[in-house]
């Protein structure tokens, strides 16, 4: 505009009008005040409860409502009606107009503060699906509006929404927001611009802090909730107060990472991302340096693994957790594992220690009745006390009951197992272990208590394992099909037996041995001690003790029933027997009855002691068997007394007795006795002073001397026994011929000496004289000397004469007779 428009004409003109502007002001200033400060209230309300019904089909109402276009607009008790029932929507609404606008005559609405929401999660929900239904329409647009201020709203429901003061400012495409507030115990704050483009409504610039933790998201809202961002350090508590649920997965720690969050088809959020977790946990299983991804849809969250050192171990797979109700399912994999470290979560494993590798574990359910399955393996694992090596276990877990199958080795001993348990913190177990083709040597040296016991064989055992790991009974059986221990070579073997804590009691026990059977019972306790104590007895019957002794020549025979136990207490293993035989030959050399014997052990052999009846007489011996780098060396020596000496085929009788030895190995014993004769008689004829000394190795026998007195005179013999056959040579001297019972027509008087042979069969061997009798008579007529043989088979005699001297003639010849 040029100056010379600006005339004082011109300028009086503008001061008139500005003039007439404050005089309006002031008239309707005084008019408002004459009004209590109330102008249009009435239109206004009116207009917006039309306009409200007109354009979202909503039933606005308010206690009261009064202002002015100047100083704005204020209504209370703002109600809504919704689904037929009054709602309390806010305390108060203000409503400030833009005077500006008003003096343009375009009216617009400076701002719009809404004061105290305080309504439920399921009022506010209904309340959005109707404002969500809204349809653009072709009325006039309502006035434009700056800014909406919400203050002091809560929405209440399972998580609590509260907004202390949120700023809303709408520009032509976009609106600016930013907020102050809480979700529960979280405080949030954040701002963000949503920007309406082709039909959606993206959002932009979102910076949300909640608590401590930055939020970056961006995407669209709408037509459906399709965001994308960055978390920083959110916490668990963070996690649970946004996702109540959660809850109960007992998340730990922070994590970082990308995500997603968007709307699936049924209008439900999806989550998910890929986060790092440096040190947490969720369902009791630890996460250290953790990477994960995470999907949360409808109503589960489920994790794979990509990395985590869990329980100090690479652990890898996948956590599903359902809420509704809340349940897990385990899928997870480790290289190595330490059961040390895995008590944690799991703590009836606190009976188990070691390493397993290649574990895979199975399980779902509720987080403390989790059922499925574990399988793994272990180059060493013990468990309840026992160390496997080179095992496999696989354990079926159905809540609180574990089933379990495995194999290994047992201090070298393969072994299967299998059985269930029950766990409530600990565990209380079923299992049966079995070990088949069992050699007994090793078993034997894995106690101290059977360390010098010799034992020899393979066995089967199956063992039932009941009770707390601390408090186990084992009850179980044993079969051999042979085994043998010391002496005693066991066949078709059955044991039965339970071993609580150090305690080993036998219930049963059952064997063949040389032809017999053997039965047992007994304990032993302080079995894992370097010093048990050990009490174990039974019986043996029909026992044949030429089995037992089969080196010995000759040949024992005999059945027996012996009554055994094996004892210790301080020193080492005492066995002790008492045998009792009816009857038990030697060949033919001699048949003993009635042997009562008593064994007793010492280190490498037995102690023996016993009686018999022999021949109507008795034997008593004493000594000992024991074990010399492998053979048997028996050393027994014994009296023999009131023993009848009466042959079959000899013609003698009386009473014996003496002593005996017998010492050596097998194969090569050594027999010694020295008896004495007490009225001994052949055909009536009285032996006097007989002795016998005998010596020899097994069969064959040496008549080391056997002498007696025979009518004045004496006879001396020595020679061997071999088997059945004597061979015995002696002489004879001084024998009376007048004691001796000979018919009239033989040499009636005399005195003879001579050669003797004994040989043959020992039970009618031949004896041949070849013998001289001085001062003989027969019949009337003496000879000085009369030469002569004989020969007898214990029954008949034969004599021949060769030569018979006078005093001073000779005659040769024969003379027959019996």
């Amino acid at each position: 505009m040029s100056k010379k428009f600006l005339t004082k004409r011109t300028l009086k003109t503008i001061a008139f009008l500005f003039c007439l502007f404050l005089l309006s002001l002031v008239l309707v200033a005084s008019v408002v005040l004459k009004r209590g400060g109330d102008f249009g209230s009435a239109f206004v309300v009116e207009k917006i409860e039309k306009t409200l019904e007109s354009v979202a089909g909503l039933d606005f109402r308010f206690a009261s409502f009064s202002g002015n276009p100047i100083t704005g607009y204020v209504g209370s008790g703002v109600e809504i009606i919704l689904d037929g029932n009054e709602l309390l929507l806010a305390k108060s609404i203000e409503i400030k107009p833009s005077v500006k606008s008003l003096i343009k005559g375009k009216p617009a609405v400076k701002s719009i503060e809404i004061n105290s929401i305080d309504i439920s999660k399921d009022e506010a929900s209904r309340l959005a699906t109707v404002i969500s239904a809204i349809k653009e329409t072709n009325a006039s647009p309502p006035p434009p509006i700056e800014e909406i201020v919400l203050k002091d709203v809560k929405v209440s429901g399972k998580r609590n929404y509260s907004i202390t003061q949120a700023r809303f400012k709408p520009h032509d495409d976009s609106i600016d927001v930013d907020f102050r507030g809480a979700i529960n115990s979280l405080k949030i704050t954040g701002k963000f611009r949503a920007l309406r483009a082709d039909e959606k409504l993206i959002l932009e610039d979102c910076h949300v802090k909640v608590n401590d933790t930055n939020l970056k998201l961006k995407g669209t809202l709408t037509p459906r909730i399709n965001l994308t961002g960055k978390v920083e350090e959110l916490g668990a508590e963070e996690i649970v107060a946004l996702f109540p649920k959660f809850k109960a997965a007992q998340p730990e720690g922070f994590l970082s990472g990308t995500m997603a969050l968007s709307c699936d088809d049924s209008g439900s959020i999806v989550v998910e991302g890929r986060f790092h977790v440096p040190s947490g946990e969720i369902v009791d299983i630890p996460l250290n340096s953790a990477s994960f991804t995470m999907i949360y849809k409808e109503g589960k969250l489920n994790f794979e693994l990509l990395e985590n050192r869990s329980f100090e171990t690479e652990v890898t797979g996948k956590i599903e957790v359902a809420f509704n109700p809340l349940s897990l399912k385990l899928d997870l994999f480790s290289d190595k594992a330490s059961t040390e470290k895995w008590q944690s979560r799991f703590p009836w494993l606190s009976s188990f220690d070691g390493t397993a590798d290649d574990v895979s574990l199975h399980l779902k359910g509720h987080p403390r009745k989790l059922s499925g399955r574990i399988h793994f393996t272990s180059d060493e694992f013990t468990a309840t006390g026992f160390t496997l090596k080179d095992a496999e276990i696989t354990a079926d877990i159905s809540g609180k009951e574990v089933s379990f199958k495995g194999r290994g080795y047992w201090q070298g001993i393969p072994i299967a197992m299998e059985g269930s348990a029950l766990h409530n913190g600990s565990l209380m177990l079923d299992a049966l272990v079995s070990a088949k083709g069992l050699e007994i040597g090793k078993l034997g040296r894995l106690f101290s208590s059977l360390s010098d016991i010799n034992l020899e064989g393979q066995c089967d055992i199956t063992v039932k394992v009941q009770g707390k790991p601390d408090e186990l009974a084992l009850e179980g059986a044993a079969k051999s099909n042979r085994l043998k221990t010391g002496f005693a070579d066991l066949r078709d073997l059955k044991m039965e037996f339970t071993l609580k804590k150090d305690r080993l009691e036998i219930s049963s026990l059952q064997a063949k041995v040389y032809d017999g059977e053997v039965t047992g019972q007994g304990t032993i306790s302080d079995l894992f001690s370097p010093s048990p104590n050990i009490d174990l007895s039974g019986i043996a019957r029909d026992i044949e003790l030429g089995g037992i002794f089969d080196s010995v020549d000759p040949k024992m025979k005999g059945k027996t029933e012996v009554r055994w136990r094996i004892s210790k207490e301080k020193e080492g293993v005492i066995f002790s027997a008492v045998a009792d035989a009816p009857v038990l030959v030697f060949g033919d050399l001699l048949k003993l009855q009635d042997l009562h014997a008593e064994a007793v052990s010492f280190e490498g052999g037995l102690n023996l002691k016993g009686r018999a009846l022999f021949n109507g007489g008795k034997v008593e011996f004493l000594g000992k068997i024991k074990d010399e780098r492998g053979e048997l060396f028996t050393d027994i020596s014994g009296t023999i007394s009131d023993l009848s000496l009466e042959p079959k085929t000899w013609p003698i009788h009386g009473m014996l007795r003496g002593n005996f030895k017998a010492e050596g190995r097998s194969g090569n014993l050594s027999f010694y006795a020295k008896m004495y004769g007490q009225d001994i008689m052949v055909k009536d004829i009285l032996l006097k002073d007989f002795k016998l000394t005998l010596g020899g190795k097994n069969s064959s026998m040496e008549v080391q001397s056997l002498s007696f007195g025979l009518c004045n005179g004496i006879v001396s013999l020595g020679g061997t026994i071999e088997g059945d056959n004597l061979h015995l040579t002696g002489d004879f001297n001084a024998v009376d011929l007048s004691a001796l019972p000979l018919p009239s027509l033989w040499f009636v008087r005399g005195i003879s000496g001579g050669k003797v042979v004994v040989e043959g069969e020992f039970a009618s061997p031949q004896i041949e004289i070849d013998g001289l009798i001085k001062e003989a008579a027969i019949d009337g007529l003496t000879f000085e000397t009369v030469k002569f043989k004989a020969k007898s088979d214990t029954i008949n005699l034969a004599l021949d004469v060769t030569e018979a001297s006078g005093e001073n003639w000779t005659i040769k010849g024969k003379a027959k007779g019996s």
